[in-house]
């Protein structure tokens, strides 16, 4: 077992732990240790975290971890086998594997706190940055376009603690490449903290954070925010009929404000049965009149996206799927589209199958479990709710920081996830004073 270690002067541990945090909410696209679409971002993502796991002696003799791999190994062999003529081999689920089980193995359930932590004091730093995007918009593109970092094409410039909105500067990019993205992350952010505190809406932090999330106009952030409201509320409150009212006047109001239904009624549109088809014939057009090299990848919004997954998932191999390659998957192998789909909620079927999916979730759900338990509160479901929520606009399954946290009870037997955390966090630092 790993021995406890201090940070209080061990700055390493906490950049490490916040650079996993940057490669989850991805600043960038390109922000990524999923893909070599910036093979410098990758080397320097496992390039700590191998550094990390020498300095801290992690131990990967761990049976554990090689029934993991094992089934990797056999699932790999098995797409081999069975999907010889597309099947593509990426080494990079091995390596998300020993990041996940790296940081499980330094920091434990101190994760939890530690995220909550980065996220408010990221929220600060969004804050700041949305106000000065308003008064100062000239500039602040001027900066990120000179110095910053390609984000979304046209649409942001990252200077990686924030991302200017090279657009539409009342949106907040935050620190994701987009507002909603950045608006998930705070909404995690927010649950722990209430279950943390037993929903105390008192303290500056819940405020800094939800102010963030407001500045976002997120349609799936604000939606989630009520949903962890209600529910955090009815696991941890005795009902007073005075909040509940509350909590149900700003639900209906957040609901009808005009860029919410307006947004909620285009998505739902696209979506219908004449939006696919309508979407079907402009990627079939494509598919004919023009070249590969000439066409971009078209990302669908969030419904039609659970639409095109469906599509997928009903041609995949249901057993074992059809790999992590999404150029692959059945609408752009068979009907030469090139479709990305961003949701989390079928992709991993279509990826994995319905055994490693299923086992993903399961696993998910124990995490959900113990998360409660680490902090007393009497819903078990809680994070799960919220991690698949997000997972509607974004696939959040093989970024650092979530995977590792819902890999926890494969990797941590649940007497040993009641033990106090690896790491004793010093309670000066900047982040505790957020």
């Amino acid at each position: 077992m790993i021995r406890d270690y201090k940070i209080k002067k061990d700055r390493f541990l906490s950049f490490y732990f916040f650079l996993m945090y940057l490669y989850t909410s991805m600043p960038a696209i390109q922000f990524s240790m999923t893909d070599i679409s910036n093979p410098f971002f990758v080397l320097i993502g496992y390039g700590l975290t191998m550094i990390a796991a020498f300095k801290y002696r992690i131990n990967f003799f761990n049976k554990r971890i090689f029934l993991v791999v094992l089934i990797i190994i056999c699932w790999t062999i098995a797409q081999f086998l069975l999907h010889r003529s597309y099947f593509r081999f990426s080494p990079f689920i091995i390596l998300e594997i020993i990041s996940a089980y790296t940081i499980i193995k330094i920091y434990r359930t101190s994760i939890f706190k530690k995220f909550e932590d980065i996220t408010c004091l990221l929220c600060v730093i969004a804050l700041i940055g949305w106000i000065l995007n308003i008064v100062l918009n000239p500039v602040m593109i001027y900066i990120a376009k000179t110095i910053g970092i390609v984000a979304s094409g046209k649409l942001s410039s990252t200077l990686l603690l924030y991302t200017v909105n090279t657009t539409d500067g009342i949106r907040n990019c935050g620190f994701g490449w987009e507002p909603g993205r950045t608006a998930c992350m705070v909404t995690v952010g927010i649950l722990l903290y209430l279950m943390r505190t037993k929903f105390n809406l008192r303290k500056k932090r819940f405020w800094i954070m939800t102010l963030c999330l407001i500045t976002t106009f997120s349609t799936t952030g604000y939606s989630i925010f009520i949903v962890i409201l209600s529910l955090c509320y009815i696991s941890m409150k005795r009902i007073n009929p005075v909040v509940i009212f509350s909590i149900t006047a700003i639900s209906m109001i957040t609901l009808s404000l005009p860029f919410m239904w307006e947004k909620i009624a285009g998505l739902t549109e696209q979506a219908t049965k004449e939006g696919i088809a309508k979407i079907s014939r402009s990627l079939d057009w494509e598919a004919t009149n023009e070249g590969q090299g000439e066409r971009e990848y078209y990302v669908p919004q969030r419904f039609q996206g659970l639409m095109l997954s469906v599509i997928n998932l009903q041609n995949s191999d249901h057993l074992i799927g059809d790999g992590r390659d999404f150029t692959q998957f059945y609408i752009n192998r068979v009907s030469n589209w090139k479709v990305k789909t961003s949701e989390g909620i079928l992709e991993p079927i279509a990826q994995y199958g319905i055994i490693i999916a299923f086992l993903m979730y399961y696993s998910l759900y124990i995490t959900s479990k113990r998360i409660s338990y680490v902090y007393k509160v009497n819903n078990k479901w809680l994070y799960f709710i919220v991690f698949v929520m997000i997972n509607i606009s974004y696939n959040f399954w093989e970024t650092p920081l979530f995977m590792t946290i819902w890999m926890i009870p494969i990797f941590i037997k649940s007497n040993h996830a009641k033990s106090r955390p690896a790491i004793t966090v010093n309670s000066n630092s900047l982040l505790q004073q957020c």
